[in-house]
């Protein structure tokens, strides 16, 4: 059985033997709770159903998973009432590499699976953080399934699965495992398994690695990396592919082959018209990597919602550099281009930004230059950049503080707010 690791993951795992600074702050008090969850005692911002407008909201909570994928993963807090502070959660027995969804005044830990994960894996976890942060309900995946990503919709859940085979029982109406599982998040019971196993190209090693996910509307959008054995695009000749699915029904609406290989990132523009696809940096093994190196593999591909099929695609040599993460917000497209020296071992990572109308790599700019090794960052309700980054030295390749810096989403400016959490966060989820 094959498990998988993300090329982030390896290159965080084996750069995680230094020390980080410790979050000053501890565990959160009751007193302390109720002042961070106030924003969350406001209306919502009104948004006009339909509307092309950007509306920022000045009242949220943030919520950071930080790891150092050799201990048990944290959970930080802050909010706009207490953003001079970030608080630890406490919450206790978190698995050591997660992401994070915030929603229904909840939070849901995806804990994943890949090799070299230990504590709480293969499973969804909801957390009430008004109740003391006690554990709602806590329910597998299926065991060595690596969940990657999560959609959550009343009380289901769209899972999409790293490694659906390694579960006996999740099989699909075509005999297959299925990519995709559908949770009801009151029992914990699978409700549908859609495979996507037609897709894949015809080799000897026939896995969907279903990835990232993106709610429009009434859709869902999958992508499937379709990557060859060892976790080696270059194995195969196998383009990713982009999924649709009926966000009601769970049924399968449509599919398209991507101009890339290893699809990583998906976001969408506000007015919801472009879909774009990031593709990250191919590697022959797990710690030989070609950065940039062909205009086929890893790129940035920019598509029309309403037809998937007319879209441009931009080659990663174009940007001088892998691409990793991708968001959007305050009408622009924000891509993390990294690059990694092996040699070395050293990291350095800068986000780019353009125009969402742009479809040339001419229109982007270089928000945020110099930073190292982005982990991961998110745009804030009020349109703010949230970045966490580590310091990576390069002489010893040993990781040094980690660091949540927030800027000006437009301007890159820095807003005068740094955390120093005790673990590198590399997921953050917003709730208003």
């Amino acid at each position: 059985m094959k498990k998988y690791l993300s090329l982030f993951t390896i290159l965080f795992l084996f750069a995680a033997c230094g020390s980080v600074q410790n979050q000053a702050t501890g565990s959160i008090n009751d007193d302390d709770l109720d002042n961070v969850l106030s924003p969350l005692d406001d209306p919502d911002t009104d948004i006009p159903e339909d509307s092309d407008e950007i509306v920022y909201d000045d009242t949220f909570v943030a919520y950071m998973y930080g790891t150092a994928y050799g201990s048990n993963g944290q959970l930080f807090l802050t909010s706009t009432a207490t953003l001079d502070t970030l608080f630890n959660s406490g919450v206790p027995s978190l698995g050591n590499d997660a992401i994070i969804k915030a929603q229904n005044n909840l939070v849901y830990v995806l804990h994943r699976g890949g090799a070299f994960v230990s504590g709480s894996t293969d499973n969804v976890q909801i957390i009430d953080p008004a109740n003391s942060f006690a554990t709602v309900n806590q329910w597998s995946t299926g065991n060595g399934t690596n969940p990657q990503d999560i959609i959550i919709i009343d009380n289901k859940a769209f899972i999409s699965l790293g490694n659906p085979e390694s579960d006996p029982d999740n099989v699909a109406d075509n005999g297959k495992p299925g990519d995709v599982i559908v949770m009801n998040l009151d029992t914990g019971n699978i409700e549908n398994r859609i495979s996507f196993f037609d897709l894949l190209n015809d080799d000897d090693y026939k896995a969907s690695n279903a990835n990232k996910m993106l709610l429009i509307d009434d859709k869902i959008y999958v992508l499937v990396q379709d990557l060859g054995e060892g976790f080696n695009p270059y194995a195969i000749n196998a383009a990713g592919h982009l999924v649709t699915l009926d966000a009601t029904t769970g049924e399968r609406l449509d599919s398209i082959t991507l101009a890339g290989r290893n699809p990583v990132g998906l976001a969408v523009s506000h007015d919801k018209k472009t879909i774009y696809v990031s593709f990250g940096a191919p590697f022959d093994d797990w710690f030989t990597i070609n950065e940039y190196e062909t205009d086929e593999f890893g790129g940035l591909q920019i598509l029309s919602a309403a037809d998937t099929t007319h879209s441009t695609f931009i080659a990663d040599n174009s940007f001088g550099g892998y691409l990793e993460g991708i968001a959007t917000g305050n009408g622009l497209l924000y891509v993390t281009i990294s690059h990694y020296n092996a040699s070395n071992f050293s990291f350095t990572s800068n986000i780019w930004t353009m125009d969402e109308t742009n479809t040339n790599v001419e229109g982007f700019f270089n928000l945020l230059p110099a930073a190292q090794d982005i982990r991961t960052f998110a745009i804030a309700p009020d349109g703010n950049l949230w970045v966490s980054y580590r310091t990576i030295f390069k002489e010893t390749g040993i990781a040094g503080d980690a660091t949540v810096e927030i800027l000006d989403g437009i301007t890159g400016d820095y807003t005068g707010t740094t955390y120093t959490p005790s673990a590198p966060v590399v997921s953050i989820a917003f709730e208003k």
